[in-house]
């Protein structure tokens, strides 16, 4: 099934692509892409807020099958997609930046070199140990809280807080 478009609405022109497309038909592109909800951005696009929300729905699938409306949404999330991923280079690079700004606070020019080196991997891996009481095994234990009341909950905590509170002194 196809759209009926209005013929007094100047249509857009795609790149590399016949002229096809609506003011409203981009403009539900263009909510589909930011909101990913395609009933929605039917209703807002074609100003068709009575619609139910299943022949919404159902138009918004006939219209993302349109073969102009697929491109233009390709494009859109291809041109999104290259927005949001930096690359290590990228990334580097404005941590390099940070880094060598003399009007930065020091603050920050010190954490942005910490964190290049963990990105460039000039760091030596940290190894971090987990011990028990005296350097001995970790003690561990299954119990099932739901069977616990409340009260008794709060006493273990207590208890256990006076404990850690004996151990450091």
């Amino acid at each position: 099934m196809s759209i009926d478009l209005d013929a007094e609405k100047k249509p857009r022109r795609l790149r590399n692509g016949p002229k096809v497309l609506t003011p409203e038909a981009t403009e539900f592109v263009r909510l589909y892409i930011s909101t990913g909800a395609g009933a929605d951005s039917y209703r807002t696009a074609y100003n068709r807020p009575e619609l139910e929300t299943q022949e919404a729905s159902n138009r918004a699938f006939r219209l993302l099958r349109q073969a102009p409306v697929k491109r233009l949404v390709k494009e859109a999330q291809r041109a999104t997609t290259k927005k949001l991923v930096i690359s290590l280079n990228e990334r580097l690079g404005l941590l390099a930046e940070i880094a060598q700004d003399r009007k930065a606070r020091n603050s920050d020019r010190i954490r942005a070199v910490e964190v290049y080196g963990k990105t460039a991997g000039d760091e030596a891996p940290q190894k971090i140990e987990l011990t028990g009481a005296d350097g001995g095994p970790m003690v561990t234990a299954s119990v099932n809280l739901k069977s616990i009341s409340v009260r008794k909950k709060v006493e273990g905590l207590v208890a256990a807080k006076l404990r850690d509170r004996e151990a450091k002194q």
